[in-house]
């Protein structure tokens, strides 16, 4: 019995509307060479594409280990710009030694758009819609509003990353137990920022050869009265592991998307995407003194 193989081609929107490739992978347990193009061996599977009268309601899940970086675009948010994937498959192909040769394949995705991610433990299920589907949708829009409308860190904010990374080591005055305050607390990792300066970023920490990274809710600079009585900041979650005393810590800083934080903060008002001088009552609804 011939088996089916079935591989992705996965691409990403730019900033000026152009489709750029992310990654090709192949259910296959060789790479899998189609069309002149490489799909790296990946444990991909594929749910049964719902077929209706209304084709602007056919999805499509797929599904690829949490771990894989393609997972990790959705960590720990969505992406800005969108992302696409086309499906091939085929039962006319070749094995060699290291890799397989497709000579036929049949499309069964055309350009599907990832409109979401669910996680587990080890699996990350994208849903991908019908291209038809997006005819259906309302576009986004430029509001007129007073904060900015960019990511931070995104392609339209352009501020850098790495630019803006803050390192230190942990240091848990007591061992965490699960929900219990220590939980959130890293005292004495980042001093000398000014409260809040990380508030709203995120922290990361590798751990077992893999990044995490969780958002901070507070960050406190000075001593405080109470516990841990250091500096600290509290994350939303905690991580899914214990964090010991002398771990390294890198966290980026939060931005409140006021033009106070994008001139005095990230030095980038001129990408600012809002309007920070819009009048706060109405001039037409409310009286003006």
């Amino acid at each position: 019995m011939t088996q089916r193989i079935e591989f992705f081609h996965f691409e990403q929107s730019d900033i000026d509307g152009t489709w750029s490739t992310i990654d090709r992978v192949s259910s296959a347990d060789l790479t899998t060479s189609y069309d002149g193009n490489s799909y790296l061996s990946l444990a991909v599977g594929r749910g049964e594409i719902e077929r209706s009268q209304s084709p602007e309601r056919e999805e499509v899940a797929i599904v690829i280990p949490s771990s894989h970086p393609l997972a990790g675009l959705w960590l720990p948010n969505a992406p800005e710009h969108p992302v696409r994937v086309t499906a091939w498959r085929s039962e006319d192909y070749s094995i060699g030694a290291s890799s397989v040769s497709v000579s036929s394949a049949s499309k069964i995705l055309d350009a599907g758009q990832i409109s979401g991610a669910t996680f587990t433990a080890t699996r990350c299920e994208f849903v991908v819609r019908n291209p038809a589907a997006l005819l259906t949708q309302v576009g986004p829009k430029q509001r007129y509003q007073r904060g900015c409308r960019h990511g931070l860190y995104g392609a339209a904010c352009t501020v850098d990353k790495s630019a803006f990374v803050e390192s230190g080591f942990a240091a848990v005055t007591t061992d965490p137990a699960p929900l219990d305050y220590e939980d959130y607390i890293f005292s004495s990792a980042f001093e000398g920022l000014g409260d809040n300066y990380l508030g709203g970023g995120t922290i990361v920490v590798t751990h077992g050869g893999k990044e995490y990274a969780r958002q901070i809710a507070v960050h406190l600079d000075t001593a405080v009265a109470t516990e841990p009585k250091e500096a600290y900041v509290r994350l939303i979650s905690p991580f899914p592991f214990e964090i010991t005393n002398g771990l390294a810590l890198q966290a980026y800083p939060g931005c409140r998307h006021t033009t106070d934080d994008c001139i005095n903060k990230f030095s980038n008002i001129a990408n600012f995407g809002g309007f920070g001088r819009v009048a706060k009552k109405n001039p037409f609804t409310e009286e003006l003194t």
